[in-house]
């Protein structure tokens, strides 16, 4: 799954559910535990990992500031997405 934004390969950060977790990992099955999503983040959400990479970005996207100072346009949500079941992409980090 990738970034809409800088297109870098999401990574992968954790889960969501609905549900006891402690209780259904202790194998209790009436715990109510239930996968809802999953939890990605931009590794660029604070600035490219490499020069090449902020500079394709920048000339993709005609960006006219110091190299210095690209980031991912996702780091206006802190760089988190979310997905549900469906593996439908949300911006922002669930709530």
């Amino acid at each position: 799954m990738n970034c809409p934004y800088c297109e870098s390969e999401l990574i992968y950060d954790d889960f969501l559910y609905k549900g006891n977790h402690a209780a259904y990992e202790k194998g209790y099955l009436d715990s109510g535990f239930k996968k809802t999503g999953d939890i990605w983040y931009c590794k660029n959400r604070n600035g490219f990992e490499n020069l090449e990479e902020a500079e394709k970005y920048k000339k993709d996207f005609d960006i006219d500031v110091p190299i210095e100072e690209i980031v991912c346009e996702s780091y206006q949500f802190n760089g988190f997405f979310w997905t549900d079941l469906q593996n439908n992409l949300k911006e922002g980090y669930p709530s």
